[in-house]
């Protein structure tokens, strides 16, 4: 008499651990353990059959897996509950010592007793098989029996009873030859077995564990565990006498038990926990297929990553009443037990072999990530990536499995056109953003960016490594643990995240800073690999890695159309420059989150100390007050370390890690408060994707430069050619800088605007050009200006020796390519009166050893070239050309080209100014003197020159200079009055650098307030005898709660003196410098959050010279140097 386990509808108990909590899950009809108190801590390895009096379950339980008290423990389901576990086999009697017990199989034919196999031994490569049957449904058991030599009997999962009567049972071994399957028959009921040969070489596959599946005409498939991650299977034509080549299913393995079951209607039902990696019992799932191979998901019965051992060794049968029957280890504590009915299993395909997700109304699949803290960052890593820190995601949440497809993304934007791989890109962050606000009121849920951190969080997926594969990528369509897809392709994505320094310390649901210049872009970088050589130990893989940031502006996308074609972009000295595609039409697309956004503040944005304590212009008479007499004075732009400086010297310094040894390319502006700023970038050399900008101030009334700090970063993009414009007839500074590596979608270039002198940038914009845009490099120059008209014009490369001036009318609200282009590479322009444009330039271009002349009469649509007085330049030059208030025209150059070649007649080296009173008619030259020789030891030979020159006029008529190439980078600072004087320069070298004030007049005093009336700063300047307005006295800033914020203990005839101090918010101290005589001495230390030091050095003048110390954040001394004149002994 057949008693029934279940009635279908008395259950529908549901506990925690299953995905859907407020509803069972279709075809799930009970889920319970089968004890709640055990009298061993441990247990392992279920398993099932169905007799005619009931289901019975065994397991082994323990102290823990190995101990020698682990026994086999039976479990009967008698009136609707399970019976109190009890031991029925030990690990006694093979010696002195007891043995533990291993992996028990139950087994019950279609007539005969109840089978129950099980291992004995100290571990699985040495373990032997036993067998014990039961008669009565398990109450009571025949003595073991231990099985011949050769055979295992079933190693986890349990035999088949085939349609000739033959017991067919998954067996394999874990010995010295490795990781093998093989089957054990037995034609007699199970008196007698016969063991196949090995049916893999355990190295190829490392497989275990099989399990069988009865598949029409005799044909077998067997499938189970490897340690390649994926499940392994195999066939059968001839009910297992013989057997094909073993090989994977596309389905994930964690080096797990699985099981499977061939259904009555002929569907295979399987247990396993999908998942790759070797850390994968967290979740488990049930899959079905009617062919074996095309699995379709079921449903998620356990999803848990709190528990540490998770869920696993599934066993499974199908009931004589049609039910499934599941039970299976619950992070080794209990052994949970699940009743499904199959017919009322909702399935959905695996594709790629990622589990489905929920899907909403575009047809997108969400993935519930975990709540969880990780390890978030890269100690190997780019500095952005550090320091390292724990990070908690403090609620789960859904992610879209893939990225936001063309397709999905045209639903809201009908007309979009860019596409990667079918995947939505060239969409600007801002359109990813107004995107999730539409599906969010479409759908009634809130849709949103992943924050930075629960984007790296979802990457690893539970993992530490690299990629989430391990050390190498994986396949781009290949699933990760939790479900997503294409983490680590080729298409980048948003990340709702400003771009900012990590904050140190533990953090929960963390969302960046409240400002930047980027937003964050995961998953790879945005420029090619063309130039990764200068990038030192960086592979093209290592930007796809979890951890690795990237950034774009995020206005950064397709907007206007552009007309007509978009040629070939050209980048001078770089002869691999790529094709250029539609601005725009980038490869970052972005994936959504379906939650709330966290509730987390943001992190106040770290100011760097060039947009720091920017003053207003003081008084117009102070602005433009002229020296009376010829001034001339020669500065070093900037420190060494970190200009000309190997990267361990720039370390030792304490500098920052963005710094690099080649400074180049200036932009040199003077803001509307008198300030006169230099952007450059610093690389490597020059295109490697590390470039970024640093920037100095000589602020007015000061004598010295302030020490560079990083300005502006697009994260993994080479940032370009800088070029700053005032504005004067507005007072806006715009400040203009090209992408010459970016892969796809850049811009000739990009802009943004300053309204207080260089303090706080507008959002970086791009070009909607109105005209066909013609050959181009993303490369500006060092000119632009406004035009009689209001027009504005921004000198840019174009294709090799060619340059072209890229014109707005409205107001940088679109642009035109006027289609004409110079006769010279690096161009530098001049509006003349007559309303005609002046070029002079340029690099790697000449008509008979001579600089080429361009003049365009018609706004930059021709130009008529001719030869102009200058000689040539070439490699590492680019000369300057200025309009002074005086009228007249001034040009900067030098008279040889690199490796001391002028044409014939030249017989002056060196560098030179030129001024015109005749609109560029006629010229007169005078010699620079303090000038110096490439900064090369190969070149040192050679003639001084100014390599990349930069030239503007202050307010006061103050005329600046500056070089790069040299070392360090130059300044020259002079008036027109030492320009036109006869005199020749007498000075020697250091007396040029050396301050010509002597006096003061009486100071005036300034003062600035908080919007709420409190003091913000207090600071003072005086009239020199040299004529010059110089700061003098103490300088302070104050935060609102009048904490100090910056602090100059005093200014000597405008250099500091003393000890200059910057805070940080929080009190603590940023840095500090003791400077022990003005211009010379001095000792700079810069500080850890808790304010510990972090570094020291000590500094003569603008180099490094003495000792220098570096502290970790423990206190530990990492690193002890000596400087001398700026090199390390």
């Amino acid at each position: 008499m057949r008693v029934p386990i279940f009635n279908r509808g008395a259950w529908l108990l549901l506990v925690a651990g299953f995905t859907c909590a407020a509803a069972p899950a279709p075809g799930l009809v009970k889920a319970e353990f089968i004890y709640d108190t055990a009298p061993f801590p441990s247990c392992h390895a279920a398993t099932l059959a169905e007799t005619d009096a009931g289901l019975v379950a065994a397991f082994f339980g323990g102290t823990h897996e190995r101990h020698p008290d682990v026994g086999i423990w039976v479990s009967r389901h008698v009136n609707g509950r399970w019976t109190p576990p009890v031991e029925v086999a030990t690990g006694e009697g093979f010696g002195t010592n007891r043995l533990p017990t291993w992996n028990p199989v139950l087994f019950q034919p279609r007539s005969g007793p109840l089978f129950l196999f099980y291992k004995v031994g100290p571990s699985p490569s040495t373990w032997w098989g036993m067998v014990m049957t039961s008669t009565n449904a398990g109450q009571s058991w025949s003595a073991p029996r231990r099985l011949p030599d050769g055979l295992l009997g079933p190693i986890k999962n349990k035999p088949v009873e085939l349609p000739n009567g033959d017991f067919l049972s998954p067996s394999s071994s874990e010995g010295p030859e490795g990781w093998r399957v093989h089957f054990e028959r037995s034609r007699d009921g199970g008196q007698t077995w016969t063991a196949t040969a090995p049916l893999n070489d355990g190295r190829r596959i490392r497989a275990i564990q099989p399990s069988l599946l009865l598949h029409a005409e005799g044909r077998l498939q067997s499938l189970g565990r490897t340690r390649e991650g994926r499940l392994f299977e195999i066939w059968s034509n001839d009910g297992g006498e013989t057997w094909g080549e073993m090989g994977y299913l596309t389905l994930p393995n964690p080096n797990s038990g699985t099981d499977a079951v061939t259904l009555r209607d002929g569907r295979h039902l399987l247990v396993y926990n999908h998942h790759p990696l070797n850390k994968g019992r967290k979740v488990l799932n049930v899959a079905l297929a009617r062919d074996g191979r095309n699995w379709e998901a079921a449903l998620v019965l356990e999803h848990d990553y709190t528990k540490p051992d998770g869920f696993a060794y599934p066993a499974v049968i199908q009931a004589r009443d049609g039910l499934v029957h599941l039970a299976y280890t619950w992070n080794r504590q209990r052994i949970k037990h699940v009743v499904l009915d199959p017919a009322q299993l909702v399935t959905r395909l695996i594709r790629d072999g990622a589990w489905p997700g929920e899907t909403n109304s575009l047809g997108m699949e969400f993935a519930d990530l975990p709540a969880g803290t990780f390890l978030m960052g890269d100690l190997h890593g780019d500095w952005d990536e550090q320091p390292t820190n724990a990070v908690t995601i403090s609620r789960g949440f859904k992610m879209a499995m893939d990225e936001v497809t063309l397709d999905q993304f045209r639903q809201f934007r009908p007309g979009h056109a860019g596409s990667f791989n079918g995947k939505a890109t060239g969409v600007s962050w801002h359109d990813a953003v107004a995107f999730c606000q539409w599906l969010s009121q479409r759908e009634g849920k809130p849709y949103r960016l992943p924050t930075e951190a629960e984007w790296e969080w979802a990457c690893r997926a539970g993992t530490t490594n690299r990629f989430w594969s391990g050390d190498t990528p994986p396949a781009d369509a290949a699933p990760n643990p939790w479900n997503l897809r294409g983490m680590h392709d080729a298409v980048m994505e948003w990340c709702a995240d400003w771009h900012g320094p990590y904050t140190p310390g533990a953090r929960t649901d963390p969302v960046g800073p409240a400002t930047g210049l980027c937003k964050v872009v995961r998953g790879d970088k945005p420029d090619d690999d063309s130039r990764l050589k200068d990038e030192p130990g960086r592979t093209p893989v290592d930007y796809r890695r979890s951890a690795n940031r990237a950034g774009l502006p995020p206005a950064f996308g397709i907007g206007g159309r552009v007309p007509g074609a978009v040629v070939q972009a050209d980048v001078g000295e770089d002869a691999s420059a790529s094709e250029t595609t539609l601005p725009g039409w980038h490869r970052v697309g972005f994936r959504i989150v379906q939650a709330p956004p966290p509730v987390t503040s943001l992190e106040p944005e770290r100011v760097p100390f060039p947009r720091a304590f920017v003053k207003p212009p003081p008084p117009a008479n102070i602005l433009t007050q002229a020296v009376d007499r010829p001034y001339f004075r020669k500065r070093y732009l900037l420190p060494v370390p970190p200009d000309n400086a190997p990267p361990e010297a720039i370390a030792a310094a304490g500098l920052h890690p963005a710094f690099r040894k080649h400074n180049h390319s200036p932009a040199l502006e003077v803001c509307p408060n008198g300030d006169v700023l230099c952007v450059i970038y610093t690389s490597n050399f020059e295109y490697e994707p590390g470039v970024s900008l640093m920037a100095t101030r000589l602020r007015f009334g000061a004598d010295e430069w302030d020490f560079p700090e990083p300005l502006f970063d697009t994260p993994d993009v080479n940032d370009h050619a800088p070029l700053l414009f005032t504005d004067w007839a507005t007072g806006r500074l715009w400040f203009f800088w090209g992408w010459p590596r970016l892969t796809a979608g850049a811009y000739p270039f990009q802009w943004m605007t300053s309204d207080d002198n260089g303090a706080t940038w507008s959002e970086v914009r791009f070009p909607q050009f109105t005209t066909p845009l013609g050959p181009h490099s993303r490369q500006p120059i060092n000119t632009a200006f406004r035009a009689a008209d209001g027009a504005l014009h921004v000198a840019s490369d174009a294709e090799r020796g060619s340059s072209v001036l890229w014109v707005s009318r409205d107001d940088g609200a679109t642009w035109e390519d006027p289609g004409g282009r110079t006769g010279g590479r690096h161009t530098t322009f001049a509006l003349l009166r007559d309303g005609a444009m002046l070029g002079l330039g340029g690099k790697s271009t000449d008509l008979e050893g001579y600089m080429p002349q361009s003049v365009s009469r018609d706004g930059g649509r021709t130009w008529a070239v001719s030869k102009s007085p200058f000689p040539a330049q070439a490699v590492n030059q680019r000369p300057s050309l200025l309009r002074l208030h005086s009228g007249r025209l001034l040009f900067a150059g030098d008279f040889q080209k690199r490796g001391n070649l002028a044409p014939p007649g030249v017989t002056e080296r060196g560098c030179y100014l030129a001024w015109s009173d005749d609109e560029g008619a006629t010229w007169r030259f005078k010699k620079i003197p303090g000038t110096q020789p490439h900064e090369r030891a190969e070149f040192q030979n050679d003639p001084d020159t100014l390599g990349y020159s930069a030239l503007r006029q202050a307010p006061n008529g103050m005329i600046h200079l500056i070089t790069t190439m040299n070392h360090p980078c130059l300044h020259f600072e002079f008036n027109e009055a030492w320009l036109l004087a006869d005199e020749p320069e007498t000075r020697s070298e250091p007396a040029l650098r050396q301050p010509t004030a002597m006096s003061f007049a009486p100071p005036r005093d300034f003062e600035l307030k908080h919007p709420d009336g409190s003091r913000r700063a207090r600071w003072s300047c005086a009239l020199a005898d040299d004529g010059r307005w110089l700061l003098t006295g103490g300088e302070q800033w104050w935060l609102p709660d009048l904490q100090p914020e910056y602090h100059v203990h005093q200014w000597a005839f405008g250099a500091r003196l003393g000890r200059e101090t910057r805070w940080r918010a929080d009190g603590v101290k940023l840095w500090e410098r003791d400077v022990a005589e003005a211009g010379g001495r001095a000792v700079w230390t810069h500080f850890w959050e808790d304010g510990a030091k972090r570094s020291e050095s000590a500094w003569r003048g603008s180099f490094a010279h003495g000792p220098a110390r570096r502290w970790n954040r423990a206190g530990e001394l990492v690193s002890e140097m000596e400087f001398h004149e700026g090199r390390l002994r």
